[in-house]
């Protein structure tokens, strides 16, 4: 029974193969955290580089439409910048705050209007406007409606000319 128990004793304490098994354990552990640690460094420059980009395409879009007046843009131009701006919306929802996501859809929707915003103000309102209005027993004011039209058409403007450029720099250079 005693040379049971010295066996079982013997079994018990750690030896030279046990002691390089724990080292080589340790030293694998400790590499890969430091894999794992470049590895989220990595993820983060990338995400950064991404980013800029996004933010440099973003800003030439919004250099192309400071001057849009709804007309003055060639229809390739124009497409190629609201294509542009589809792919920038795309890539802020994974990059960007909820906010900027909501600027971005902003100018899409304000470029996408712009052209439909000119026409009524500088071509006056359709004669259908008015059969319909006459027809419906609706009361209009035509100073109010072209009042109206110019007060949008002027505000889009400025939106791109100025507005868009102070919430692109509240957005993201600060």
């Amino acid at each position: 029974m005693s040379d049971i128990a010295n066996a079982i004793n013997s079994l018990a304490e750690p030896r030279l193969i046990d002691w390089a098994t724990l080292i080589v354990a340790a030293a694998s552990l400790i590499v890969a955290c430091f894999a794992a640690k470049f590895s989220l460094e990595q993820k983060q420059i990338s995400s950064r580089a991404e980013r800029a980009k996004v933010l440099e395409d973003l800003f030439d879009v919004l250099h192309i439409l400071k001057h849009y007046d709804g007309e003055n843009i060639d229809s390739d131009l124009l497409d190629k910048t609201f294509k542009r701006l589809q792919k920038i919306k795309l890539t802020s929802t994974e990059l960007f705050s909820v906010e900027a996501t909501e600027f971005v859809t902003e100018v899409m929707e304000k470029t996408h209007a712009m052209g439909t915003k000119r026409a009524l103000y500088k071509n006056g309102i359709p004669d259908l406007f008015f059969k319909i209005i006459e027809s419906s027993d609706i009361e209009v004011e035509l100073p109010n409606l072209e009042e109206k039209n110019r007060t949008v058409y002027n505000e889009y403007r400025y939106f791109f000319f100025k507005g868009a450029f102070d919430k692109f720099q509240k957005l993201f250079a600060e």
